[in-house]
């Protein structure tokens, strides 16, 4: 029986897309060991480590998961007999290799061979493991080694966490899960429609979450579950595509018969008659990286141009653009005409908000008057324009704070939202975004607990703990039912019915649907009830709750697993489309170096006149 079971492992296992990995031999190397230059070793390093009978090197290296694990090689040089290497896996010996006899005066060192694989793969559970490698027989000169090459049947396993750099906790479950599941509440269906990305500023983790009846919820959001005292929170912007600027030229010599300019962002055209050169800067938008919610291709545009200083003529610059937002094509539309001259050597020009495509042909025109004098551009670039929000005070008391966000570009104006304060009559108009911050205990600071955006993204967690300025968000959820709109999901809110001593806060959605929301905040945790919801759209098509956030490695991520109804853990990007259950955790057993202390976030579906505050 085990024997069939473990060959029913081996088969699947084989089944799953599998990594290789490098193990640098020298690196594990103990002092009486000698390392030797070779220029035939493998790179970056260009080392081996010279072993001799009865050496051992200890290669040690993690596991995330359980893997089907092989020694698939061993680059190695010998200059002279053969000699013998074994291996022994966690103790147990997997195989081992007789060397070719090399005997070149010494020039066999440089040059390498490979083992092939030794002995059968094995399936080996997470965490920690040690490959034990052991010259058992050699000459007098030894054998060098250079690397391992180990291959593993874990398509998400990375360096850092195989090398045992990142730490992870398989003993993070969440089986404890908030609320004991109830058969008399049907489940939800949670989909997968997550993507990969290499921008820790994107949001690439989508869950949509369907129920046929379901009008509460619960989410709840409290410190991980991992144990770490870092509080890293500064935005990461490796591998994005940032409009910083969109593109740039310098040096340009200013010539109707010059030829084209070709960059990795923009092409630059020239035409026209010396009296009167037209230059056409034809740019594409779509490597950028939408990043903390901002796309910056829908943001408006500055057009700057720097000159040397002129000594005698004026020269005189004309700009116009085409509009391609949503595939429009307006014409040209002219900004006007700027003079540079010997007071003047930089001039800007404001392009608004929507104008350029997110893919295809973009188009800038510039019409250069030099007036008979040779003209160079020292420069010429295209950034995203500045953007300045607006902070809107709307209650303030020893508990709490609430303050309301007017934002300079928000994706989806001209919609916003109406805050009307129910134990008042107070109105405020163009709201954006809601704030609500809960007095600190052990400071006299405040703590932002709670963010809801008019497009329905609502963030949470727990007030800052003690020692610490304050705490990443992380993952977040959006509630209401969604619909996309440049390439977004969004549940459009147009009013917030809002008594801030009562904690009450009512939404009204543009498709006239509402929720009502109870917060509650805690040392640990913060606690959202959602009730008494009215949905107007059919729910087999728009999701009702969406879980929204970023995984771009393991120990790299605001989030790394979920689990639902306590049921065992699954990867939060791969090896599942649906689950089905009441209550889901999204959680992280990776320590990450990206938002650190960010929150988990709990969702749980409630019966009717279910009691959870």
């Amino acid at each position: 029986m085990h024997f069939f079971h473990l060959c029913i492992m081996m088969l699947c296992t084989a089944c799953v897309m599998s990594k290789r990995f490098n193990l640098q031999v020298e690196d594990f190397k103990l002092n009486r060991h000698k390392v030797m230059q070779r220029s035939e070793a493998s790179e970056p390093m260009n080392r081996t480590l010279l072993l001799f009978k009865n050496d051992v090197v200890r290669l040690q290296f993690c596991l995330q998961r359980n893997s089907f694990v092989r020694v698939e090689d061993l680059r190695y040089s010998n200059d002279g007999p053969s000699d013998e290497v074994s291996f022994i896996l966690d103790g147990q010996y997997i195989g081992k290799h007789t060397t070719v006899v090399d005997t070149n005066f010494g020039r066999g060192w440089n040059s390498f061979h490979s083992t092939g694989a030794i002995g059968e793969g094995r399936l080996l559970p997470p965490g920690r493991h040690e490959i034990n490698l052991t010259v058992t027989d050699s000459d007098i000169w030894g054998v060098e080694v250079d690397l391992v090459n180990i291959d593993v049947s874990d398509e998400l396993l990375d360096y850092s966490h195989f090398l045992c750099v990142l730490y992870c906790f398989d003993d993070i479950k969440y089986e404890d899960i908030l609320f004991p599941v109830k058969d008399s509440v049907p489940s939800a269906r949670f989909v997968q429609n997550s993507s990969s990305t290499t921008c820790t500023e994107e949001d690439n983790v989508k869950i949509d979450i369907y129920h046929d009846t379901a009008t509460d919820f619960m989410i709840t959001a409290n410190l991980p579950h991992y144990k770490s005292f870092s509080n890293q929170k500064a935005p990461n912007f490796a591998g994005c595509n940032l409009a910083t600027p969109y593109w740039i030229f310098e040096n340009v010599s200013v010539s109707p018969i010059r030829p084209e300019i070709q960059t990795s962002k923009a092409l630059m055209t020239f035409s026209g008659s010396g009296y009167r050169v037209q230059i056409v800067i034809n740019f594409s938008l779509d490597m950028l990286t939408p990043t903390r919610g901002v796309d910056d291709r829908i943001i408006g545009s500055v057009l700057r141009i720097r000159m040397p200083q002129t000594k005698d003529n004026i020269v005189s610059v004309n700009v116009l653009y085409n509009v391609r937002y949503k595939e429009t094509n307006d014409g040209w539309n002219d900004l006007g005409q700027k003079d540079f001259t010997s007071e003047v050597s930089e001039r800007t020009w404001n392009i608004p908000d929507k104008t350029w495509a997110y893919s295809g042909p973009n188009m800038i025109r510039l019409v250069v008057i030099p007036n008979k004098q040779d003209v160079v551009i020292e420069s010429i670039r295209l950034d995203r324009r500045p953007t300045k929000d607006k902070q809107i005070p709307i209650y303030d008391d020893d508990s709490i704070i609430i303050e309301g966000l007017d934002l300079d570009f928000w994706y989806l104006a001209p919609q916003t939202m109406i805050i009307n304060r129910m134990d008042n009559n107070r109105v405020f108009q163009d709201i954006d975004v809601l704030i609500i911050y809960s007095k600190i205990p052990w400071s006299e600071g405040y703590s932002q607990v709670f963010v809801i955006y008019q497009d329905g993204t609502t963030k949470l967690q727990p007030v800052t703990p003690h020692g610490l300025d304050w705490v990443p968000f992380g993952s977040s959820v959006i509630i209401g039912q969604t619909t996309i709109s440049n390439g977004r999901p969004h549940a459009s809110i147009s009013r917030i019915d809002l008594d801030p001593q009562r904690q009450y806060i009512k939404l009204i959605f543009s498709d006239s649907s509402s929720c009502i929301l109870r917060l509650e905040t805690y040392y640990t945790q913060t606690k959202l009830l959602i009730k008494e919801c009215i949905f107007k759209k059919d729910r087999h098509i728009h999701p009702l709750l969406t879980f929204i956030s970023m995984w771009e490695a393991d120990g790299n991520a605001d989030v790394d697993h979920i689990t639902v109804n306590g049921d065992r853990s699954r990867h939060i990007v791969s090896g599942w489309e649906q689950l089905y259950g009441t209550t889901a955790v999204f959680f992280r057993k990776c320590i990450s170096k990206h938002n650190t202390l960010s929150p988990d976030i709990k969702i749980h579906i409630l019966g009717k006149n279910e009691t959870v505050l």
